[in-house]
Protein backbone atom coordinates (compact mmCIF):
# COMPACT_ATOMS: atom_id res chain seq x y z
CA UNK A 1 0.00 0.00 0.00
CA UNK A 2 2.72 2.47 1.01
CA UNK A 3 4.70 1.57 -2.08
CA UNK A 4 1.78 2.50 -4.31
CA UNK A 5 1.26 5.79 -2.43
CA UNK A 6 4.93 6.61 -2.87
CA UNK A 7 4.86 5.81 -6.56
CA UNK A 8 1.69 7.90 -6.95
CA UNK A 9 3.28 10.86 -5.18
CA UNK A 10 6.39 10.71 -7.41
CA UNK A 11 4.24 10.50 -10.55
CA UNK A 12 2.19 13.51 -9.45
CA UNK A 13 5.29 15.50 -8.51
CA UNK A 14 6.89 14.72 -11.89
CA UNK A 15 3.68 15.75 -13.66
CA UNK A 16 3.70 19.08 -11.81
CA UNK A 17 7.33 19.76 -12.85
CA UNK A 18 6.65 18.85 -16.48
CA UNK A 19 3.57 21.07 -16.64
CA UNK A 20 5.50 23.90 -15.00
CA UNK A 21 8.26 23.67 -17.60
CA UNK A 22 5.67 23.71 -20.39
CA UNK A 23 4.14 26.83 -18.93
CA UNK A 24 7.58 28.33 -18.42
CA UNK A 25 8.12 28.14 -22.18
CA UNK A 26 5.23 30.58 -22.48
CA UNK A 27 6.63 32.74 -19.67
CA UNK A 28 3.89 31.56 -17.31
CA UNK A 29 5.97 29.25 -15.08
CA UNK A 30 6.46 29.33 -11.33
CA UNK A 31 10.08 30.42 -11.50
CA UNK A 32 10.63 34.10 -10.92
CA UNK A 33 14.09 35.21 -12.04
CA UNK A 34 13.93 38.23 -9.74
CA UNK A 35 12.67 36.43 -6.64
CA UNK A 36 14.44 33.12 -6.08
CA UNK A 37 13.03 32.69 -2.57
CA UNK A 38 9.45 32.99 -3.81
CA UNK A 39 10.24 30.61 -6.68
CA UNK A 40 11.61 27.91 -4.37
CA UNK A 41 8.56 28.34 -2.12
CA UNK A 42 6.19 27.92 -5.06
CA UNK A 43 8.04 24.82 -6.28
CA UNK A 44 8.08 23.28 -2.79
CA UNK A 45 4.37 23.84 -2.22
CA UNK A 46 3.46 22.51 -5.69
CA UNK A 47 5.52 19.34 -5.33
CA UNK A 48 4.40 18.72 -1.74
CA UNK A 49 0.72 19.15 -2.62
CA UNK A 50 0.94 17.21 -5.89
CA UNK A 51 -0.65 14.05 -4.38
CA UNK A 52 -3.73 16.00 -3.26
CA UNK A 53 -5.24 15.52 -6.71
CA UNK A 54 -4.48 11.80 -6.49
CA UNK A 55 -6.02 11.56 -3.01
CA UNK A 56 -9.21 13.19 -4.32
CA UNK A 57 -9.27 11.25 -7.59
CA UNK A 58 -8.72 7.72 -6.23
CA UNK A 59 -11.87 7.54 -4.03
CA UNK A 60 -13.96 8.98 -6.88
CA UNK A 61 -12.67 6.44 -9.40
CA UNK A 62 -12.88 3.65 -6.80
CA UNK A 63 -16.52 4.47 -6.15
CA UNK A 64 -17.48 4.52 -9.83
CA UNK A 65 -16.34 1.07 -10.91
CA UNK A 66 -12.64 1.44 -10.16
CA UNK A 67 -12.78 -1.43 -7.70
CA UNK A 68 -12.17 -3.84 -10.57
CA UNK A 69 -9.07 -1.83 -11.56
CA UNK A 70 -7.90 -1.73 -7.94
CA UNK A 71 -8.35 -5.50 -7.67
CA UNK A 72 -6.33 -6.01 -10.83
CA UNK A 73 -3.52 -3.73 -9.59
CA UNK A 74 -3.32 -5.30 -6.12
CA UNK A 75 -3.76 -8.86 -7.41
CA UNK A 76 -6.79 -9.49 -5.18
CA UNK A 77 -10.02 -11.02 -6.53
CA UNK A 78 -12.81 -8.49 -7.02
CA UNK A 79 -15.61 -9.37 -4.59
CA UNK A 80 -18.79 -8.35 -6.39
CA UNK A 81 -20.93 -9.51 -3.48
CA UNK A 82 -19.45 -6.69 -1.39
CA UNK A 83 -21.40 -4.30 -3.60
CA UNK A 84 -25.01 -3.29 -2.79
CA UNK A 85 -27.40 -6.21 -3.32
CA UNK A 86 -29.02 -4.48 -6.31
CA UNK A 87 -25.74 -4.97 -8.18
CA UNK A 88 -25.77 -8.79 -8.05
CA UNK A 89 -29.25 -10.08 -7.16
CA UNK A 90 -30.76 -9.73 -10.62
CA UNK A 91 -28.57 -12.14 -12.60
CA UNK A 92 -28.53 -15.69 -13.93
CA UNK A 93 -27.84 -18.39 -11.28
CA UNK A 94 -24.60 -19.45 -13.01
CA UNK A 95 -23.23 -15.91 -12.78
CA UNK A 96 -24.30 -15.68 -9.13
CA UNK A 97 -22.50 -18.95 -8.33
CA UNK A 98 -19.49 -17.51 -10.18
CA UNK A 99 -19.55 -14.55 -7.79
CA UNK A 100 -19.66 -16.93 -4.81
CA UNK A 101 -16.65 -18.87 -6.12
CA UNK A 102 -14.69 -15.69 -6.86
CA UNK A 103 -15.40 -14.49 -3.33
CA UNK A 104 -14.19 -17.85 -1.97
CA UNK A 105 -10.92 -17.46 -3.85
CA UNK A 106 -9.90 -14.85 -1.26
CA UNK A 107 -10.04 -17.52 1.48
CA UNK A 108 -9.64 -20.94 -0.15
CA UNK A 109 -6.03 -21.95 -1.00
CA UNK A 110 -7.38 -24.57 -3.44
CA UNK A 111 -8.40 -21.73 -5.77
CA UNK A 112 -5.08 -19.91 -5.61
CA UNK A 113 -3.86 -19.05 -9.09
CA UNK A 114 -7.13 -20.09 -10.76
CA UNK A 115 -8.26 -17.71 -13.52
CA UNK A 116 -11.90 -17.91 -12.52
CA UNK A 117 -13.07 -15.29 -14.98
CA UNK A 118 -11.93 -17.60 -17.77
CA UNK A 119 -13.88 -20.60 -16.45
CA UNK A 120 -16.75 -21.86 -18.64
CA UNK A 121 -20.17 -21.81 -17.00
CA UNK A 122 -20.34 -25.58 -16.43
CA UNK A 123 -17.36 -25.47 -14.07
CA UNK A 124 -19.21 -23.12 -11.74
CA UNK A 125 -22.31 -25.34 -11.84
CA UNK A 126 -20.16 -28.25 -10.62
CA UNK A 127 -18.83 -26.46 -7.50
CA UNK A 128 -19.68 -26.78 -3.82
CA UNK A 129 -21.06 -23.24 -3.93
CA UNK A 130 -23.59 -24.38 -6.55
CA UNK A 131 -24.60 -27.23 -4.21
CA UNK A 132 -25.23 -24.73 -1.41
CA UNK A 133 -27.40 -22.60 -3.69
CA UNK A 134 -29.38 -25.68 -4.81
CA UNK A 135 -29.99 -26.75 -1.19
CA UNK A 136 -31.10 -23.25 -0.16
CA UNK A 137 -33.35 -22.83 -3.21
CA UNK A 138 -34.94 -26.29 -2.90
CA UNK A 139 -35.50 -25.80 0.83
CA UNK A 140 -37.38 -22.53 0.41
CA UNK A 141 -39.40 -23.79 -2.57
CA UNK A 142 -40.51 -26.91 -0.67
CA UNK A 143 -41.26 -24.90 2.46
CA UNK A 144 -43.34 -22.42 0.47
CA UNK A 145 -45.24 -25.41 -0.92
CA UNK A 146 -46.21 -26.42 2.63
CA UNK A 147 -43.68 -29.19 3.28
CA UNK A 148 -42.53 -29.68 6.89
CA UNK A 149 -38.82 -29.22 7.62
CA UNK A 150 -38.23 -32.86 8.58
CA UNK A 151 -39.79 -34.02 5.32
CA UNK A 152 -37.67 -31.51 3.39
CA UNK A 153 -34.44 -32.84 4.90
CA UNK A 154 -35.50 -36.34 3.89
CA UNK A 155 -36.01 -35.21 0.29
CA UNK A 156 -32.69 -33.37 0.17
CA UNK A 157 -30.86 -36.32 1.77
CA UNK A 158 -31.05 -38.49 -1.35
CA UNK A 159 -28.22 -41.07 -1.37
CA UNK A 160 -26.53 -39.42 1.64
CA UNK A 161 -24.88 -41.45 4.39
CA UNK A 162 -24.47 -40.58 8.04
CA UNK A 163 -26.77 -39.37 10.79
CA UNK A 164 -28.44 -36.05 10.12
CA UNK A 165 -28.24 -33.56 13.03
CA UNK A 166 -31.34 -33.23 15.15
CA UNK A 167 -32.82 -30.71 15.59
CA UNK A 168 -31.92 -29.35 12.17
CA UNK A 169 -32.27 -25.98 10.49
CA UNK A 170 -30.98 -24.75 7.13
CA UNK A 171 -27.45 -23.67 8.22
CA UNK A 172 -27.05 -26.90 10.23
CA UNK A 173 -28.14 -28.98 7.26
CA UNK A 174 -25.78 -27.16 4.86
CA UNK A 175 -22.88 -27.79 7.25
CA UNK A 176 -23.92 -31.46 7.44
CA UNK A 177 -23.82 -31.69 3.64
CA UNK A 178 -20.45 -29.94 3.52
CA UNK A 179 -18.98 -32.44 5.97
CA UNK A 180 -19.99 -35.19 3.56
CA UNK A 181 -19.30 -33.55 0.18
CA UNK A 182 -16.44 -31.10 0.81
CA UNK A 183 -14.95 -31.07 4.35
CA UNK A 184 -12.18 -28.69 3.25
CA UNK A 185 -14.83 -26.05 2.55
CA UNK A 186 -15.67 -25.98 6.27
CA UNK A 187 -12.02 -25.34 7.14
CA UNK A 188 -12.36 -21.88 5.57
CA UNK A 189 -14.32 -20.84 8.63
CA UNK A 190 -17.80 -20.85 10.15
CA UNK A 191 -18.30 -17.14 9.50
CA UNK A 192 -17.48 -17.51 5.80
CA UNK A 193 -19.87 -20.44 5.37
CA UNK A 194 -22.63 -18.51 7.15
CA UNK A 195 -22.09 -15.54 4.85
CA UNK A 196 -22.26 -17.76 1.74
CA UNK A 197 -25.55 -19.24 2.97
CA UNK A 198 -26.91 -15.75 3.70
CA UNK A 199 -26.03 -14.57 0.18
CA UNK A 200 -27.79 -17.64 -1.27
CA UNK A 201 -30.90 -17.02 0.85
CA UNK A 202 -31.08 -13.41 -0.28
CA UNK A 203 -30.63 -14.45 -3.90
CA UNK A 204 -33.24 -17.24 -3.65
CA UNK A 205 -35.76 -14.85 -2.08
CA UNK A 206 -35.19 -12.33 -4.87
CA UNK A 207 -35.62 -15.00 -7.54
CA UNK A 208 -38.86 -16.20 -5.93
CA UNK A 209 -40.32 -12.68 -6.04
CA UNK A 210 -39.31 -12.18 -9.66
CA UNK A 211 -40.79 -15.35 -11.11
CA UNK A 212 -42.41 -14.65 -14.42
CA UNK A 213 -46.15 -13.87 -14.10
CA UNK A 214 -46.69 -15.93 -17.26
CA UNK A 215 -45.30 -19.42 -16.49
CA UNK A 216 -43.34 -21.22 -19.18
CA UNK A 217 -44.06 -23.33 -21.10
CA UNK A 218 -47.75 -22.45 -21.72
CA UNK A 219 -50.10 -25.17 -20.56
CA UNK A 220 -51.48 -25.69 -24.07
CA UNK A 221 -48.01 -26.90 -25.14
CA UNK A 222 -48.28 -29.92 -22.80
CA UNK A 223 -49.15 -33.04 -24.77
CA UNK A 224 -48.59 -36.17 -22.65
CA UNK A 225 -48.56 -37.00 -18.94
CA UNK A 226 -45.56 -39.14 -17.97
CA UNK A 227 -44.17 -40.95 -14.93
CA UNK A 228 -40.94 -40.11 -13.12
CA UNK A 229 -39.20 -43.12 -14.68
CA UNK A 230 -40.32 -42.00 -18.15
CA UNK A 231 -39.00 -38.52 -17.41
CA UNK A 232 -35.65 -40.02 -16.42
CA UNK A 233 -35.50 -42.02 -19.68
CA UNK A 234 -36.25 -38.89 -21.72
CA UNK A 235 -33.56 -36.86 -19.98
CA UNK A 236 -31.00 -39.65 -20.43
CA UNK A 237 -31.90 -40.25 -24.05
CA UNK A 238 -29.18 -38.10 -25.61
CA UNK A 239 -26.47 -38.64 -22.97
CA UNK A 240 -23.42 -40.66 -24.15
CA UNK A 241 -23.30 -44.15 -22.56
CA UNK A 242 -19.94 -43.37 -20.91
CA UNK A 243 -21.56 -40.49 -19.04
CA UNK A 244 -24.32 -42.68 -17.57
CA UNK A 245 -22.06 -44.82 -15.39
CA UNK A 246 -22.40 -42.57 -12.36
CA UNK A 247 -22.78 -38.84 -11.66
CA UNK A 248 -19.18 -38.73 -10.44
CA UNK A 249 -17.64 -40.71 -13.30
CA UNK A 250 -14.60 -39.11 -14.89
CA UNK A 251 -15.56 -37.32 -18.08
CA UNK A 252 -19.25 -37.67 -17.23
CA UNK A 253 -20.14 -33.97 -17.31
CA UNK A 254 -23.31 -34.57 -19.31
CA UNK A 255 -24.24 -37.38 -16.94
CA UNK A 256 -23.69 -35.16 -13.88
CA UNK A 257 -25.83 -32.37 -15.35
CA UNK A 258 -28.70 -34.76 -16.17
CA UNK A 259 -28.31 -36.46 -12.76
CA UNK A 260 -28.66 -33.02 -11.14
CA UNK A 261 -31.85 -32.30 -13.07
CA UNK A 262 -33.39 -35.69 -12.20
CA UNK A 263 -32.36 -35.30 -8.56
CA UNK A 264 -33.96 -31.86 -8.36
CA UNK A 265 -37.23 -33.17 -9.87
CA UNK A 266 -37.38 -35.96 -7.28
CA UNK A 267 -36.72 -33.53 -4.43
CA UNK A 268 -39.29 -30.97 -5.59
CA UNK A 269 -42.19 -33.29 -6.45
CA UNK A 270 -45.11 -33.04 -4.04
CA UNK A 271 -48.30 -35.14 -3.83
CA UNK A 272 -50.53 -34.05 -6.69
CA UNK A 273 -47.68 -32.80 -8.91
CA UNK A 274 -47.60 -34.04 -12.50
CA UNK A 275 -44.88 -34.53 -15.11
CA UNK A 276 -45.73 -33.79 -18.75
CA UNK A 277 -43.90 -33.66 -22.03
CA UNK A 278 -44.34 -30.46 -24.02
CA UNK A 279 -43.71 -29.20 -27.53
CA UNK A 280 -44.22 -25.76 -29.03
CA UNK A 281 -46.72 -25.34 -31.91
CA UNK A 282 -45.61 -26.02 -35.49
CA UNK A 283 -45.26 -22.34 -36.40
CA UNK A 284 -42.51 -22.03 -33.74
CA UNK A 285 -40.58 -24.88 -35.35
CA UNK A 286 -41.03 -23.34 -38.80
CA UNK A 287 -39.66 -20.05 -37.43
CA UNK A 288 -36.62 -21.88 -35.96
CA UNK A 289 -37.84 -21.18 -32.43
CA UNK A 290 -39.20 -24.62 -31.53
CA UNK A 291 -38.79 -26.08 -28.05
CA UNK A 292 -39.66 -29.48 -26.58
CA UNK A 293 -38.97 -31.15 -23.26
CA UNK A 294 -40.47 -32.10 -19.91
CA UNK A 295 -42.25 -29.92 -17.35
CA UNK A 296 -43.35 -30.32 -13.73
CA UNK A 297 -46.88 -29.02 -13.08
CA UNK A 298 -48.20 -27.99 -9.65
CA UNK A 299 -51.75 -26.73 -9.22
CA UNK A 300 -52.03 -26.13 -12.96
CA UNK A 301 -48.82 -24.08 -13.11
CA UNK A 302 -45.36 -25.07 -14.45
CA UNK A 303 -42.73 -24.84 -11.71
CA UNK A 304 -39.80 -26.58 -13.47
CA UNK A 305 -38.90 -27.49 -17.02
CA UNK A 306 -36.04 -28.98 -18.97
CA UNK A 307 -35.66 -28.43 -22.72
CA UNK A 308 -34.52 -31.58 -24.51
CA UNK A 309 -34.90 -30.38 -28.12
CA UNK A 310 -34.73 -27.00 -29.85
CA UNK A 311 -34.13 -25.56 -33.30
Amino acid sequence: MWLWLGVGWLVCAAAVLVLERIRAAANEGLWDREGHDNSFLRYGISVALAPVGLIILVPVVYGFGGKRVWAAVTGKPYDRLAEPATEWLDQDPTYFVGDLVIRRQCFDPRLKGEKLREWPGWRFRDTTDAMILHVVTDYHELRDAGEADEDIWGRLDENKMGARPSPCDLPTYVNYRLRQDDPDYLSIGERFVSEQIAYCEKYAACRAKKREPEPWPPMDWCDKKISLSECERILNKNVPPSAKVSPSAKGGLAGRMIHTQISRVKKRMMPGDELWTFSSPSDYWQALAGRAGVVLIRNGRPIWNHVTLMN
